[in-house]
């Protein structure tokens, strides 16, 4: 039958100084791989009778159980008399108080065929209890899972963090705990990143400082995201790694690309509304005498923002307003609680016009709530952006209302939507003082 199966007169399990399950029955399953079944099957269990089924695997390694049939009657009010339980044992190879019971399942409260269970660990239990009714049957197989086969090709981004960079040219990826259930609250983020060092790409860099660093290699058939400089200049290579003979597209394709580029003086396309400050290397200014509903976005937006940024975004209300900000996208690249030491680009606020240290600043995994509201009619938000990380930046609401509506809950955020070997270098050079804009109208 594929397992070994032992009966004890009492099966002592402590939970809580009480015991349960005194006089149940014990089964231990230790093959790699078997069929269990409720005794007698297929006819039902005769009351009264109760037994634990214990499923014992090896260390690093974890149980999966597959029911086929489940016949439970249903409860009498909200208390079952006739169930099974399943107990999953992590630590050890007895149920007690913090073993986790997936549930009590009878009648409606039941599963169906092909249901499975993973345990955490090594020790799973089965506990089939036929106190009164004359209809309890079940069947169904189990395996011992490999932990190994369980590992993710990828590199993690930080300690701390559910972020993972998968860059090889094949592999598998699971999700955290996998085989067992996925942690609770958890944005979890995958990065798959080809190698396109391997293959055909183009490399972008911009100046950073005295030196030029590189944002990004891209490759494959996914068009590229608009890139802006932060200085004036911004080079691109174009990185043949092909022969000839493999290039030759079919007669109805494209192949290759085409850019657009622009010149700036500014930091490109902001709402009409914004009021820019000139003497400021990158100020937005928003206020409610000119509109009371707008939108906001980074430098750049939805493409990488530049770096080494320091922008600014001012809101003025009216005296008895405040401004309520709203972001619907937010992708500020950094780790932890973005302090100095990481190097992370990050969001502030503040309700003055210097730095307000009692403020929290907002990076990766960190990012602001789902409404942010100024304690008076003055707010300011500042971007400050490192020269390592890229990202596309962020896309928000803001909204002036008046302060005693807003102590009412009556504060309803607009609406709007999103702005619309051979190595052959082009470098685009700007005047001194002028940003440069790229964006891919054909690539492929």
């Amino acid at each position: 039958m594929g397992w070994r199966l032992l009966f004890y007169l009492c099966f002592f399990v402590k939970i809580n100084g009480d015991l349960i399950f005194s006089n149940c029955k014990r089964a231990v399953f230790e093959k790699r791989e078997g069929i269990f079944y409720s005794v007698g099957f297929p006819k039902p269990i005769e009351p009264p009778q109760c037994f634990v089924y214990h499923f014992q695997a090896p260390p690093e390694k974890h149980v999966q159980l597959t029911f086929e049939t489940v016949e439970v009657p249903s409860s009498l009010g909200s208390k079952c008399l006739d169930f099974i339980r399943i107990y999953d044992a992590p630590k050890s190879n007895f149920i007690d108080e913090n073993s986790k019971n997936y549930d009590e399942f009878c009648g409606k409260k039941s599963f169906g065929s092909n249901q499975d269970f993973v345990s955490a660990a090594n020790h799973l239990f089965l506990v089939i209890q036929a106190e009164i009714s004359r209809s309890v049957r079940i069947n169904g197989s189990y395996q011992f899972l490999d932990s190994s086969k369980y590992q993710s090709d990828v590199q993690k981004l930080a300690p701390k963090t559910c972020e993972f960079r998968a860059s090889a040219l094949k592999g598998q990826i699971w999700s955290p705990n996998a085989p067992y259930f996925v942690p609770e609250n958890l944005n979890w983020l995958n990065t798959s990143e080809l190698r396109c060092e391997e293959m055909d790409h183009v490399a972008s860099h911009v100046l950073v400082g005295s030196r030029m660093s590189k944002i990004f290699d891209f490759c494959g058939s996914e068009i590229p995201p608009p890139l802006m400089s932060a200085k004036n200049i911004l080079t691109l290579e174009y990185v043949v790694k092909s022969n000839e003979g493999t290039r030759q597209p079919q007669p109805e394709d494209d192949f290759g690309f085409v850019i657009e580029y622009k010149f700036l003086t500014n930091w490109g396309n902001q709402p009409k509304e914004t009021i820019v400050d000139q003497s400021k290397s990158c100020n937005f200014a928003f206020n409610s005498t000119v509109q009371k509903i707008g939108h906001f976005w980074s430098p750049n937006h939805p493409g990488f923002y530049p770096r080494n940024l320091d922008c600014e975004y001012v809101f003025h209300g009216k005296d008895g307003q405040i401004v309520v900000i709203h972001f619907e996208y937010f992708d500020v690249e950094g780790f932890g609680q973005c302090e100095d030491s990481t190097h992370s680009d990050f969001v502030l606020f503040s309700n003055y016009k210097t730095t307000d240290r009692t403020n929290r600043r907002y990076c990766g995994g960190m990012k602001p709530p789902g409404a942010i509201a100024s304690e008076s009619n003055y707010f300011r938000m500042l971007f400050r952006t490192n020269d390592i990380f890229d990202g596309t930046g962020f896309y928000g609401h803001y909204q002036f209302v008046d302060q005693q509506a807003s102590q009412s809950n009556n504060v309803k955020l607009a609406t709007a939507s999103a702005p619309t070997a051979t190595v052959q270098t082009a470098m685009l050079v700007a005047l001194a003082g002028s940003m440069v804009s790229l964006h891919w109208p054909l690539w492929h």
